[in-house]
Parts: structure tokens; sequence; C-alpha cells
């Protein structure tokens, strides 16, 4: 009987003994396939994010690209009022000129002044735009 508890226990040390041996080579293991899924995870986030990141940059250079045109628009159109302001300031005079004439005349006509009329100011400002017309 001492024999097979010898052998028994003996029997049983080493299971344990191999037991150790395997959960530690199976640690090792299992911790490198978990390195290994995590860097490839790792790498998969990376790859996405300079994705984005190339494409945000192709959207931000667009967008700046966008707003010089549209700065210059606005430019355009700032220089653009600028100068029909100028010219309904002109035409605002030339009407005022013809207010003035027509009530010259007028007083004339009422008074029966047979003196020669003063001369017919322009219809249109001398730098007027024709072809705005």
């Amino acid at each position: 009987m001492n024999v097979t508890i010898a052998i028994l226990g003996s029997s049983f040390l080493a299971a344990a003994i191999t037991a150790v041996i395997a959960f530690f080579a199976n640690r090792r293991k299992l911790s490198a396939e978990a390195t290994k899924i995590i860097t490839e995870a790792a790498s998969g986030v990376v790859e996405r994010l300079e994705k984005e990141n190339e494409r945000q940059a192709g959207r931000i250079e667009s967008q700046g690209k966008d707003i010089e045109v549209l700065q210059q628009k606005e430019r355009n159109c700032e220089e653009e009022i600028r100068k029909l302001r100028r010219q309904l300031v002109a035409v605002v005079q030339t009407v005022q000129l013809h207010a003035a004439y027509d009530s010259i005349v007028r007083t004339k006509y009422e008074n029966g002044d047979t003196d020669p009329l003063p001369p017919t100011p322009p219809l249109l400002p001398p730098d007027f735009p024709m072809s705005d017309i």
C-alpha cells in the first residue's frame, strides 16, 4: 500500500508540476497573442485616423480656397457698390440741375419773359456709362 501511495503521490506531483509548467507556458503564449491582437487593433485605429486626417486636411484646403474666392468676390462687390454710389450721386446732381432749369423755364414762361433760355443741362452725368442703361 505504501508503494501505491507513493506512486499515486508522485503521479499527482508530476501532474501538478506539468499543470504549473503548462499554465506558465500558456500564459506567455496568451500574453503574446493578446499583445498581437492589441497591436493589430491599435494599428487599424491609427490607419483609420490617418485616412480621416488626410480627408479632413483636403477639406480644409478646399475650404480655404473657397474662402479666398469668396473674399475676392466680396471685394469686387464692395468696389461695384462704391462705383454705383458715385453714379447715383452724379445722377441726383443732374436731376437737381434739371429741376433748377425747369424752375427757371417755368418762371420765364409765367412772366412772359422772351429772353433766351440758358443752355439745357445734360440728361446724364458726363461720366455716366451708357452701357449700364
